[in-house]
């Protein structure tokens, strides 16, 4: 599951991002981490929202925020927290 738009200017605000003519920049691409990230080469700082599930790092961005869906939980070391 990944964080909502809103979140993720937020974020990206909070962490020195910038918008790209006011705006998030929003779309779909395969070079690009799933979710929020900034874009870090070549001094750009862009808050990037990236729909494609599939979208891989190409090394130029660093992922903001990714909600772990629920079956990569560690259930057991929650279970510990709460029995001890």
């Amino acid at each position: 599951m990944n964080v909502s738009k809103d979140n993720c200017a937020a974020i990206g605000l909070s962490a020195g991002g910038k918008f790209q003519n006011g705006n998030l920049l929003e779309g779909s691409w395969g070079h690009v981490p799933y979710g929020c990230s900034i874009r870090v080469d070549q001094g750009d700082s862009t808050i990037v929202y990236n729909n494609d599930i599939n979208g891989v790092n190409d090394e130029r961005f660093t992922s903001l925020c990714h909600e772990l869906p629920v079956s990569d939980v560690d259930f057991s070391l929650l279970y510990l927290f709460f029995v001890f």
